[in-house]
């Protein structure tokens, strides 16, 4: 599953009593969300239209929300890691 709005609004610390200190992060609104192997013609997004937030948005899914995958994600989790550390 590929998110496509990874970003610290989307991440909530949740009660987890397994955990060591008793939270955990969930990632949370998958609205833009699409699986990985997703037919072209259910992806409900279009060329040339950015989808997302654009301040964590990698640079190939400004050109086309359909070319986001595995990476764009890992782009915008490590744009909300340095937010989250440099504040």
């Amino acid at each position: 599953m590929i998110h496509r709005d990874i970003k610290p609004e989307n991440i909530f610390i949740v009660e987890d009593p397994t955990s060591a200190d008793g939270e955990r992060p969930k990632i949370v609104d998958f609205g833009l969300a699409k699986l990985g192997l997703q037919l072209r013609a259910a992806d409900p997004t279009h060329t040339g239209v950015p989808m997302g937030t654009p301040l964590f948005m990698p640079p190939d899914q400004w050109l086309d929300a359909k070319r986001a995958d595995e990476q764009s994600d890992a782009y915008s989790f490590g744009v909300m890691l340095y937010e989250v550390i440099s504040a």
